[in-house]
């Protein structure tokens, strides 16, 4: 069978290889804006390293962008709030997804078998012009860049731009990233090319005379409502009923509840947690301190043992038969 016979078996239902392509998931934030490098929706990092004062905030927004007596839909809101008016070399700003290399595995790049890939984007930018996508190995080795053109300012706008196999370089396997989809906000010379539409060498995000978002002014927002990756061919925005892809998004992050009386007779109480999903890799858990809601006192969540990417195990120190509650965070993203 060849490598696209393979590739349209697969048939329509999980082309999109993106997760949360409209920003509906919100577990670490809800709906909260952030202004630090960082996840901010579910699966969407916004990356802010510059040596200057631009400032980023990014957040979901559910509000309307489609103009009066229009359907509300979701969206990526991203706002200037300290304007970005010159860049040194190593500046970067981009909001980008990685791809874990398990949903890939049909893409066959870094093969002579590779299959393009087309990706498709909703924008509603505030200024019209050029707007550099960019797409990177893990390593950050091989670099495709590209651009879209926005005809309307403050319209949402849907472009697509294909993007041939990689045929050359090192792509992962497993459940390692296999592919960083980027929307490039700004960066300095060090990020940008003149040499666009062909895989290359190097680590690359921006197309020389490119638009940078963090140049506008203070209050200036965007909005990304759509984005879908998939193999060969453009279809239609892939609707993935919300269960399922709240449970994609919980390979990466999840938040899991923690309630339970203790029973033992001395402090601790062991607690075993079972994560929602399978988690990519073993996780960085986090809780939070909370009341022991029997003794009136707050007691700290002691370091978790993981247990790979399939549960924690937690010891808090509470009084017997006291009620202990607390959360814990759970981070495998990459």
């Amino acid at each position: 069978m060849s490598s696209q016979a393979f590739n349209n078996a697969i048939g329509v239902y999980g082309r999109n290889r993106l997760m949360n392509p409209d920003s509906y998931i919100d577990q670490r934030n809800n709906g909260a804006a952030t202004s630090t490098t960082g996840y901010t929706v579910d699966r969407y990092y916004v990356n802010q390293t510059t040596s200057g004062v631009g400032v980023l905030t990014a957040q979901q927004d559910t509000t309307t962008i489609l103009g009066a007596n229009q359907p509300t839909i979701s969206s990526h809101k991203i706002t200037v709030t300290t304007q970005q008016t010159t860049f040194s070399a190593g500046d970067d700003f981009n909001r980008h997804q990685t791809i874990e290399a398990a949903n890939m595995r049909d893409s066959f790049w870094g093969t002579s078998n590779a299959i393009p890939f087309v990706y498709t984007v909703a924008v509603y930018v505030p200024v019209a012009g050029v707007y550099s996508i960019s797409f990177r190995n893990s390593g950050n080795t091989r670099s495709y860049v590209t651009t879209i053109t926005v005809v309307n300012a403050n319209t949402l706008e849907f472009h697509s731009v294909v993007v041939p196999g990689d045929t050359g370089g090192t792509w992962a396997t497993g459940n390692n990233g296999f592919v960083n989809v980027c929307f490039d906000l700004g960066a300095g010379t060090t990020f940008t090319t003149s040499t666009i539409n062909t895989w290359q060498n190097g680590n690359f995000v921006k197309a020389t005379g490119s638009l940078s978002f963090c140049t506008n002014t203070a209050g200036t927002t965007m909005h990304i409502a759509w984005e879908q990756f998939e193999p060969n061919y453009a279809t239609d925005p892939e609707i993935v009923d919300y269960k399922e892809q709240l449970s994609r998004c919980q390979r990466y992050y999840n938040i899991v509840p923690v309630d339970f009386t203790t029973t033992n007779t001395g402090n601790y109480q062991f607690v075993y947690i079972k994560w929602p999903v399978t988690m990519r890799v073993a996780p960085t858990s986090t809780g939070f301190v909370n009341t022991d809601s029997t003794a009136g006192t707050t007691t700290a969540l002691l370091t978790p043992t993981i247990y790979g990417a399939n549960a924690i195990g937690i010891s808090p120190t509470v009084a017997v038969g006291s009620r202990f509650q607390t959360t814990t965070l759970n981070s495998a993203d990459f």
